[in-house]
């Protein structure tokens, strides 16, 4: 756990350095008396996109977007995209687009990261950027209207 920690805080200091709009501002660690990390510290946030298009959490297969839980759905996939982008820039890979504790430099393996059940995939072992602008795709297309969804993910 300790080594995970430290792996996410060390991410979390180069987006301290490197900070952009559309990625959570990072404040730093909290620390216990003898120097362990007991807490990463973010802005708050009013409510997360999961949150706002989600609120009772329903699976991938069986959520239905409800159009106007977002007021401008293309705009929002833009700034994914933009913070997205901006992490490739720094040489970063972030295959759970929703905090950093997989977030691993390009080219690095992630046979020890935490991923998210069907939001990836499952053949995909090292990180690339590609493994993020395919979540993305996965986003689209889960906040797609209709019934019929066409995911990329779905073991």
């Amino acid at each position: 756990m300790a080594k995970a920690v430290l792996s996410e805080a060390k991410v979390c200091e180069i987006l301290r350095r490197n900070p952009h709009p559309n990625i959570a501002e990072y404040r730093g660690c909290e620390v216990s008396r003898d120097w362990r990390i007991t807490g990463l510290c973010w802005a708050k946030l009013t409510d997360s996109l999961m949150q706002r298009v989600n609120p009772h959490y329903k699976g991938k297969g069986i959520f239905r977007y409800t159009p106007g839980s977002l007021k401008d759905k293309d705009g929002v996939l833009q700034k994914i995209k933009a913070g997205i982008q901006h992490l490739h820039q720094l040489g970063l890979d972030n295959p759970v687009i929703t905090d950093f504790d997989s977030c691993r430099p390009i080219g690095c393996s992630l046979e020890e990261v935490g991923r998210t059940y069907q939001w990836f995939d499952e053949n995909i072992n090292t990180a690339s950027p590609a493994n993020d602008l395919n979540a993305l795709e996965e986003i689209r297309e889960w906040l797609g209207e209709g019934e019929l969804k066409n995911f990329q993910f779905t073991s």
